[in-house]
């Protein structure tokens, strides 16, 4: 499972299948082509290649997600990625 799951996440960094990976995520999530390649641009930013995500990324998530709720309390990194 995790080796297909790292399968994936190459297949959908790779700018050769951008074509194959956008009309999945249109009709996955129900986007238009230009809001599905903008996702895709945003996505491939916080993938790696070991499939970790940079605690940069996750906190710029973490901050994104409190504004838009106008949550004032802190959220601690590990308690929302745990690699182990």
């Amino acid at each position: 499972m995790v080796r297909a799951t790292l399968r994936g996440v190459d297949f959908t960094r790779d700018p050769a299948h951008q074509d194959k990976v956008i009309p999945f995520i249109m009709e996955d999530f129900q986007l238009d082509r230009k809001t599905a390649e903008a996702s895709l641009r945003e996505i491939v930013k916080n993938f790696s290649k070991d499939g970790t995500t940079a605690d940069e990324a996750v906190r710029g998530d973490i901050d994104f997600i409190r504004e838009q709720n106008k949550l004032k309390t802190a959220i601690p990194l590990g308690q929302v990625v745990d690699y182990g």
